[in-house]
C-alpha cells in the first residue's frame, strides 16, 4: 500500500494521475482498469476500513478515532519501507511460498507528545514474522476483538486463474489494529536473491527496522 504509487501496477504518481478509492480512500489508482483488476485482492481490507471508520464516528469513539487516523496517516508514510522491510523479512529465496501462509507483524506505540513530524509519530517495539495460526493466538491473548482478526491469514486472491503474491502486514498500536495486503509485483526477484543475504535480512531486519522508525529516517536497507 504506497500511496505514491498506482496499487496494481505500481506507477508512480510522477507519471501517472492517482485517485483514490472511494470506499476507503487510503489506496489510489491510475485507471478504473487497474482498480477493477486489483479489487479481488483489495475488496476485503477497503470493506474492513470503511467499517471501521464508520464504527469511530460516534461520539463516544472518538479517542480511538484519533487513535486510528494518527496510525493510517503514518501507515501511508511508511508503507513503501514496511513493504520492502516485509519482503525482506520474508526470506523468500529460502521460503518461496511463505507469502502464502505467514504475516509481517510490527508492534508499535504512539509517540507522546506527537511531534510535528508525522514520519516520527510511532516507535516501533518489535516484530517478527509470524504463522497465521500463531499471529491469531497471539492477537487473542492480547484481548484483540474478532471483528478485528477477519482479514487475518485469508487464502491469497488470484490473479488471471494464478495465486497473487501478496505481503500481508499487520500493525498494532497499543488497542488499535490495522492490517493490510500488498501485492507484490516483482517477488521473483526476491526469491532470486542469494540464499545467504537472503538469510541474513531475515535475521536482522527488527533492529535496522526499529532503527529508521524511532528515528524516524526511511532510508535504504
Amino acid at each position: 500500500m504506497n500511496r505514491d504509487s498506482c496499487n496494481n501496477c505500481s506507477q508512480p504518481s510522477s507519471k501517472v494521475t492517482l485517485k483514490a478509492c472511494s470506499g476507503c480512500r487510503m489506496v489510489r489508482y491510475c485507471s478504473a482498469a487497474c482498480q477493477r483488476e486489483a479489487w479481488p485482492r483489495h475488496k476485503r481490507s477497503c470493506a474492513t476500513s470503511g467499517e471501521a471508520r464508520a464504527a469511530l464516528e460516534q461520539p463516544a469513539q472518538r479517542g480511538e478515532k484519533l487513535a486510528f487516523e494518527t496510525l493510517m496517516k503514518w501507515i501511508s508514510d511508511w508503507s513503501e519501507h514496511l513493504t520492502l522491510f516485509g519482503l525482506g523479512a520474508m526470506d523468500l529465496s529460502n521460503h518461496p511460498d511463505r507469502l502464502r501462509t505467514h504475516v509481517f507483524f510490527l508492534d508499535l506505540s504512539f509517540r507522546t507528545p506527537r511531534p510535528p513530524d508525522r514520519t516520527r509519530w510511532m516507535t516501533m517495539n518489535t516484530g517478527c514474522v509470524l504463522p497465521v495460526a500463531d499471529l491469531l493466538a497471539r492477537l487473542r491473548a492480547r484481548g484483540v476483538p474478532e471483528a478485528q482478526l477477519a482479514l487475518i491469514g485469508s487464502l491469497p486472491p488470484t490473479t488471471r486463474g494464478a495465486p497473487a503474491d501478496v505481503l500481508q502486514v499487520c500493525v498494532q498500536a497499543g488497542a488499535t489494529l490495522r492490517t493490510f495486503e500488498c501485492g507484490v509485483n516483482h517477488a521473483a526477484r526476491w526469491r532470486e536473491i542469494p540464499p545467504d543475504v537472503s538469510a541474513w535480512r531475515a535475521a536482522t531486519w527488527v533492529p535496522r527496522l526499529k532503527a529508521r522508525i524511532d528515528e524516524g529516517r526511511k532510508d535504504a536497507w
